[in-house]
């Protein structure tokens, strides 16, 4: 006989959820799997729907087919349908994040919902983290120009230089120049 709490809670194998955001752990029943991290999951297919302006699962008809493909997910698929979102123009730490937050192991993933906020945070105020080529730029980038807005005046003067070693480098190359042609 089940109590009134019992009842309640989700029985194990069984299928809670709106199928095209749920993590691959809930497409399969494993209720026991299910935590904080699935929510995660169901946020970061949200953000890629958001950056790439379409679904990953488009194209899927029927619940079952969704299902399937969702409890198949590995990270390869991944790879695969973030990649998608690199034709939107979207930036690549927001690629790094979506492809975190939808991690087919959920270990991978955010532990919850705050600390995915809180690196969504760290995107947008420029404190990127260096996963590849690209995003180390990005990060160098973001703090060159917080230095330059924290000490204009040293900026300036390191602009001036700069200028200053290119004008003089270019005249170094025309006078060279002239004097290998016998002008000068």
């Amino acid at each position: 006989m089940h109590t009134a709490a019992t009842s309640l809670q989700t029985q194990h194998g069984a299928i809670m959820g709106t199928p095209h955001y749920m993590s691959p752990e809930q497409a399969r029943g494993e209720t026991d799997r299910i935590d904080e991290r699935s929510d995660v999951y169901s946020l970061g297919v949200l953000f890629h729907e958001l950056v790439s302006l379409r679904h990953y699962l488009d194209g899927k008809k029927s619940v079952n087919e969704v299902l399937a493909a969702v409890a198949s997910v590995s990270d390869r698929n991944v790879v695969e349908w973030v990649a998608d979102a690199v034709a939107t123009g979207a930036p690549m730490e927001y690629l790094h994040y979506i492809r975190k937050g939808v991690s087919a192991n959920p270990a991978d993933r955010h532990a919850n919902a705050g600390e995915m906020a809180g690196e969504l945070e760290d995107i947008l105020s420029g404190r990127i983290k260096m996963q590849c080529h690209i995003s180390a730029t990005k990060r160098l980038g973001h703090t060159l120009m917080h230095a330059i807005d924290r000490h204009p005046l040293i900026a300036t003067v390191f602009v001036l230089l700069g200028a200053l070693s290119a004008v003089a480098g270019v005249f170094g190359m025309v006078f060279g120049l002239l004097r290998l042609v016998g002008v000068a």
